[in-house]
Formats: C-alpha cells, structure tokens, sequence
C-alpha cells in the first residue's frame, strides 16, 4: 500500500450575482473579495460565470488567497469573451468557452 498524501478539493462553490454594480452598496466588492478567500480557505475551488461585477471581486478575493478559480463564459473564444462581451479573463486559472 502506498502512502502518497496529496491534497484535493472536495468542493467546487460557485458564486454568482450582478455583473452590472450601479445598485450595490459601497462594501459589497470588498464583502465579495473576503467570499473568495473563505472559498479558499475552506479548500474549495471557486466558479463563476467569468464575469466582471461581485463575481470577479470574488475571483480576485480567491487568486488573493492562492486558490483556483473556473469561469464559464457564454463566448466561443477568448478573443470573443474579450472583444463582443468584453469580459475579463484576469483572476480566472480555467474559462471554458460555451459557445
């Protein structure tokens, strides 16, 4: 029996909300970026819709910690996610493309 330890991440929480922010309060972005240290510090991995708005400050928050971040873009391509949706690929480790 072999005795190899090695971490995993049992739980993959995905944080989504508004990508538009014009209505959140002035401690929202801040209240998202601790969300994704706590992600991280619970050893989960956080998803997203690769966005801008709560969810990206929750990205940054996560990459801050030293976590993995996934996002789902609704582009096939990253030159399409960046030019028609102009959506950031910053803080993101994965962005699947969906087409």
């Amino acid at each position: 029996m072999n005795d190899i330890c090695h971490t995993t991440y049992k739980y993959k929480i995905c944080v989504s909300g508004a990508a538009e922010t014009g209505h959140c309060g002035e401690t929202a972005f801040q209240k998202a970026e601790e969300l994704g240290r706590e992600i991280v510090r619970h050893d989960a991995v956080l998803v997203d819709g690769a966005t801008t708005g709560f969810p990206y400050w929750a990205a940054k928050g996560a990459k801050k910690e030293g976590g993995i971040v996934i996002g789902f873009s609704p582009a096939k391509t990253e030159k399409e996610h960046i030019e028609h949706y102009q959506l950031p690929t910053d803080f993101h480790d994965i962005i699947v493309y969906t087409g």
